[in-house]
């Protein structure tokens, strides 16, 4: 504890580059063990600092900051403590006694995402390249389960479109094959999908995979989205992954969503698919169907 206190005070901003990004290093060793993540996370002034270099001008500490958190929230403990930090280093607009309350785990999804949302920081952005990161299946689960859930929210669907963020490309990639198209198809996909090289692999994980699959189905929920994804010639890598595709959730999904992007919006007939409403009859039976799956688990 003591040692880390001490490299703690290296970690200013009037320290030299070279000796900060030493001191973060060493950070980065001690979040190899649980032990040491227990212990910086005892540490929240530190924690903070780390928050605030994962945007840094230099690569090289943004990198190592970025590592860190990782590390730290590899499990559920870590996670919490670091939404908690993350949200009261950047805004006092929270009340933290809102973070306590009979549902806190609903509470921290929704400061994670408020967070990751925030239009003015570059957050979301950043965790962006972890949708194929290939050192570690649960960090790059983890990274694709929080881009999906980003796009319940249909208010943000443009935004997550839009060039600002390019959240569609991150999601295909995972999906897309070596598979080679004319000119004409490849230059209506988004830049970074073009000419992949013939070592380019899927996904190997069904789960992770599936998750792509919701999230895009999140997409076409609304009408300008759905037209974006079909801009963005979506339907081409989903053709290609159905042909390819052995898993069964996967297919369906795949599906899903194909059958969607290939109606025209007269045959949709409604810009916002979640404004649908469910007969009062039906949503009784399906709460009950509900019921009886939890009591039979």
């Amino acid at each position: 504890m003591e040692s880390l206190q001490e490299i703690s005070e290296y970690l200013s901003p009037n320290t030299r580059l070279d000796v900060k990004v030493c001191a973060l290093n060493h950070v980065l060793r001690v979040t190899a063990t649980t032990d040491g993540r227990e212990l910086l996370l005892k540490l929240p002034e530190m924690l903070i600092k780390l928050v605030t270099f994962v945007q840094d001008s230099c690569a090289a500490i943004s990198k190592c900051a970025a590592q860190i958190l990782v590390n730290i929230t590899g499990d559920e403990s870590g996670t919490n403590a670091m939404l908690i930090i993350s949200e009261s280093s950047y805004s006092t607009e929270i009340n933290k006694s809102d973070l306590v309350t009979q549902e806190p785990n609903q509470n921290l999804i929704k400061v994670c995402l408020r967070y990751l949302m925030d239009r003015h920081r570059y957050v979301i952005q950043r965790i962006l390249p972890f949708t194929e990161y290939s050192d570690s299946l649960i960090r790059r689960g983890g990274i694709v389960g929080t881009l999906k859930n980003c796009t319940f929210d249909t208010e943000n669907h443009v935004w997550l479109l839009s060039p600002e963020v390019d959240l569609l490309s991150y999601l295909l990639l995972p999906l897309a094959g070596p598979e080679e198209f004319d000119d004409e198809d490849m230059s209506k996909l988004p830049i970074n999908l073009q000419y992949l090289p013939e070592t380019k692999i899927r996904e190997t994980d069904p789960d992770i995979r599936l998750m792509l699959l919701e999230a895009l189905n999140q997409f076409c929920a609304t009408k300008v989205a759905r037209e974006m994804l079909r801009k963005a010639n979506t339907y081409l890598i989903l053709r290609e992954l159905h042909k390819w595709e052995k898993d069964k959730n996967c297919l369906l999904a795949c599906e899903n969503v194909v059958d969607i992007l290939i109606k025209t919006e007269k045959e949709i007939g409604l810009d916002n698919l979640k404004e649908v409403e469910v007969p009062s009859a039906y949503t009784e039976m399906f709460h009950k169907m509900d019921k009886e799956f939890i009591s039979n688990t």
